[in-house]
């Protein structure tokens, strides 16, 4: 929905290597995880190579949301390029939706997925990616609100897709919620107004809210809430874990049909012309997730 190569020579002799596509990290080392990350053209996409758990495909962001509006939705920039050490990615105002997925209803109002949903103003945003440290790949957004009107409760929808991973289940995807570790699984998936069984769903975090009709209609609002923005899917038979965490978010989502485990990026209230910077992270790490997510509730870091 919001769906949300392999040279060993390669990774370790160009670390940064300029590509047609506009730029490539390369994490050099035959112990590295994460052999590579590529962008995809101009799309707010980069392809994490990771032979050991599959490719994943990280959209920074798919769609910029309000609590209850839209001003993007699968968006088109510019060419990626490369700038000191990290890959950046310009949306302007010209391709904030540039997938027929949505229908429009009036100036004001668009429909997606049968949900209709106003119009918040023009928006544009830069967005860097750079190696972090270990097997992490860092992703970093800063949203300006173009338009007239206050965007409340700005975000941006991250999706981290599993491609050809057989090995990802609800079972295996963990949180820590009510200080307790639980998997997907645990959790439920029986939120949600358009489908029956859910494929989708939501998890706010702690004390968060968020009105969006179109996650109430279509991912379904889970009664249980987060303590911490992170989610980790466990490949038990490689003996890894695949994670993806903020500083802030409002709320994480996962698509069953479709694998991935998401988050919604918050941003705050974004008055006219003004520029927010919010990130997150992608790890690859050895280990269970209950070991990882354990010595988070142990401590008050934030999941990296």
């Amino acid at each position: 929905m919001f769906d949300c190569h392999r040279s060993r020579l390669h990774s370790i002799v160009r670390c940064f290597a300029l590509l047609a596509l506009g730029g490539s990290l390369c994490f050099a080392g035959e112990k590295s995880l994460i052999k590579q990350v590529t962008p995809v053209k101009r799309l707010p996409q980069v392809i994490i190579s990771a032979e050991a758990v599959g490719d994943l495909r990280l959209w920074i962001p798919e769609a910029v949301m309000s609590n209850v509006g839209t001003a993007s939705i699968y968006p088109v920039g510019d060419e990626w390029q490369e700038k000191n050490k990290s890959m950046h990615h310009i949306v302007n105002e010209k391709n904030l939706f540039a997938h027929a997925t949505f229908k429009k209803i009036d100036k004001q109002t668009i429909e997606f997925y049968g949900s209709r949903l106003p119009l918040d103003g023009p928006v544009r945003w830069n967005t860097k990616v750079k190696k972090g440290q270990d097997d992490s790949v860092e992703f970093e957004i800063q949203l300006t609100n173009k338009g007239t009107r206050e965007m409340k409760k700005a975000c941006a929808a991250v999706c981290l897709k599993f491609n050809n991973a057989p090995w990802w289940a609800d079972e295996r995807t963990y949180v820590l919620s009510g200080g307790e570790i639980k998997t997907l699984a645990d959790l439920g998936r029986d939120a949600g107004r358009r489908y029956h069984p859910n494929p989708f769903q939501l998890y706010l975090l702690k004390d968060e809210s968020f009105d969006n009709r179109f996650y109430h209609d279509v991912w379904g609002v889970n009664r249980n809430t987060l303590d911490h923005p992170v989610m980790i899917s466990e490949h038990r038979k490689a003996g890894l874990c695949v994670g993806i965490t903020a500083v802030k978010a409002y709320f994480l989502h996962s698509n069953r049909g479709n694998p991935c485990t998401d988050l919604m990026l918050a941003f705050g209230d974004l008055a006219p012309g003004q520029t927010v910077t919010s990130s997150g992270r992608v790890w690859i790490k050895r280990g269970s997730a209950k070991e990882i997510l354990t010595a988070l509730r142990k401590s008050s870091g934030s999941g990296e």
